[in-house]
């Protein structure tokens, strides 16, 4: 943004210009980068892509003749004395190099390591704290830090340095108020949606209060920045461990899926936002009283702050391993929040189904139609689009084939994880026999989710009735 303030990149620059030969349907420029809107028709849609980002490294260079980092330490880190940041400097590699190349070269960039660089980081390394993750049992152990930096990630950092940071930002120490605002300004798709990003930054409305705001995730280390201009307050964490953003919907836009972020706003900025003290709730009650704590909020101004607080918690104790405890959140939750199926549907008359079903579980029923028939196939599942992996289908009895099958690429969301699918699709049988099958795998399924239950509280497969098709 500070190149951008100077007229020595153009936001709307192809990024070919500057060397960035990506994958498109279109034009991709800086600001598509910048926005996280550059795959597929740039400007069309916001998808979270660090590798893409990183790509601005070459936009500075470019534009410079200067690395990232070298620019980083000598236009912000130096002037307001973050002697406890430093861009990460990775360890060299010894090999065999071409005549003439350089022997300060990062063997991750291009870009030549500096002995001040150098000097930074070496100081900032004695004071790091010792990374840690999860083993494949989720016990605690020491892990290593990434070596890579980019305009993506890499950073090294501590709480009062980013304070530093945040107060020039305020400040408008590097950028104009008016080009720092453009930095927080929400992108527009070229749909005209507003999207969760803008140059650099996620902006989010929550009840009229505009946050500001980043996360960091990565092997071994996890932060996040949370900015509320209206109430002239900033929130910012940092873990030596990746779980402050692992278990969260940060990346799609949502700062209220952070636990720490949450507990943030619930203590700082909400009570100001619904005129009084929000009340705690005890996560460890039996289901019964936890179910009715939650109801007795229901009616509420702030109720959906707990159903989000109740996922956030959910994904947590997954995240840790503890799934007996998150599993009995998410059922908590799927009782309290879910929906039943639509009107149209429940009236209509079921053909067959298997429903709630669970863990590894491989059903099927027969059933029969004296004539041909339409038939709405409802269903709900766990998969992607390549693969499903909780799914049903249709086959004759007579023959075996399948006749309809729950494809990844024709389902849609279905509310919850990413992961849960939806079909609703309406197709015509000739009279048979013909055999109802799902199948599931070993995870996440009906009152055993290991993630945000669908929007509606069905898992499986049913067909109704609709009359025959023209």
């Amino acid at each position: 943004m500070q190149l951008v303030q100077e007229g020595r990149v153009r936001l709307d620059d192809p990024v070919s210009k500057y060397g960035v030969t990506l994958e498109s349907e279109g034009v991709i420029r800086v600001r598509h980068l910048l926005s996280h809107t550059s795959e597929g028709n740039p400007g069309e849609q916001y998808r979270y892509n660090g590798n893409r980002f990183a790509e601005l490294d070459k936009v500075i260079q470019k534009a410079t003749g200067k690395g990232f980092a070298e620019l980083l330490i000598a236009n912000i880190l130096d002037p307001l004395g973050m002697n406890e940041t430093a861009p990460n400097v990775p360890p060299m590699v010894k090999t065999t190099s071409p005549a003439g190349a350089d022997p300060n070269a990062s063997p991750l960039k291009t870009e030549a390591i500096t002995e001040k660089h150098q000097q930074r980081f070496d100081a900032v390394l004695r004071n790091l704290a010792g990374p840690y993750a999860l083993d494949d049992k989720r016990n605690i152990s020491k892990s290593k830090y990434p070596t890579h930096f980019s305009a993506s990630a890499g950073l090294i950092s501590s709480v009062l340095d980013m304070a530093k940071y945040d107060i020039a930002i305020d400040q408008h120490r590097f950028l104009s108020k008016e080009t720092q605002q453009l930095a927080f300004t929400p992108a527009v798709s070229t749909k005209g949606g507003k999207l969760p990003y803008g140059l650099g930054w996620f902006t989010q409305d929550y009840k009229g209060e505009r946050l500001i705001w980043h996360y960091g995730y990565w092997t071994c280390n996890s932060s996040l920045i949370l900015k509320v201009p209206g109430r002239n307050l900033t929130f910012i964490a940092m873990a030596n461990t990746d779980n402050l953003s692992r278990p969260t919907d940060l990346g799609a836009g949502d700062v209220t899926s952070s636990p720490v972020g949450l507990a943030f706003l619930k203590t700082f900025i909400f009570p100001e936002i619904f005129g009084e003290e929000l009340p705690e709730i005890n996560w460890q009650l039996p289901d019964t009283q936890l179910q009715e704590q939650l109801k007795s909020i229901a009616g509420k101004a702030y109720a959906d702050v707990y159903n989000k607080e109740l996922l956030v918690q959910a994904r947590m104790y997954a995240s840790v391993g503890k799934g007996g405890e998150s599993t009995r959140l998410f059922r908590a939750h799927s009782a309290l929040y879910s929906k039943s199926l639509p009107d149209d549907l429940a009236k209509k008359p079921v053909i067959a189904q298997i429903v709630r079903v669970t863990d590894n579980a491989d059903q099927t029923i027969e059933f029969s139609l004296p004539r041909a028939q339409g038939v709405r196939v409802f269903a709900v599942g766990e998969g992607q689009a390549d693969r499903m992996f909780d799914y049903g289908w249709i086959e004759s009895a007579e023959t075996g084939k399948t006749v309809w099958e729950m494809k990844g690429q024709e389902t849609k969301r279905a509310g919850g994880a990413e992961k849960n699918r939806l079909i609703d699709d309406v197709i015509t049988l000739p009279a048979g026999r013909y055999r109802l099958r799902y199948k599931s795998d070993d995870s996440h399924s009906f009152e055993l989710w290991n993630s945000p239950p669908p929007e509606i509280n069905f898992w499986g497969i049913a067909l109704y009735a609709v009359g025959e098709r023209p």
